[in-house]
């Protein structure tokens, strides 16, 4: 299970979907004791439903996309875009799309 898979299955113990957040941290062991002692029977009890149904990580929300790959841009289109801030910081779609054509990119 991902974080963000465990705190939405904690809908299913206590009715509030938790934020990957509130699980990154309680792992890091970084919430407050009051907080990590507030969740630690929400996710105990979750834990011991998940392994007594046997689900191991095998399912995966419907709502979970698959990740983009990071885009990476060359140095000179890198330059390019940061004159073009420069002159203005919020271009219009038409002219997003004119500088992305001109550098050899994709528009998002």
């Amino acid at each position: 299970y991902t974080q963000t898979n465990v705190g939405g299955a904690l809908a299913s113990v206590h009715g509030t979907d938790f934020s990957q957040t509130t699980i990154c941290r309680f792992e890091n062991l970084q919430l407050s004791f009051k907080n990590a002692c507030k969740l630690m029977p929400i996710l105990r009890k979750w834990h011991d439903e998940t392994e007594k149904s046997g689900k191991h990580g095998q399912e995966i929300s419907p709502s979970e996309r698959k990740r983009k790959r990071r885009t990476t841009i060359g140095v000179s289109a890198k330059d390019n875009l940061e004159q073009h801030f420069e002159r203005q910081s919020k271009p219009s779609s038409q002219e997003i799309q004119a500088i992305a054509k001109s550098l050899g990119l994709e528009k998002e």
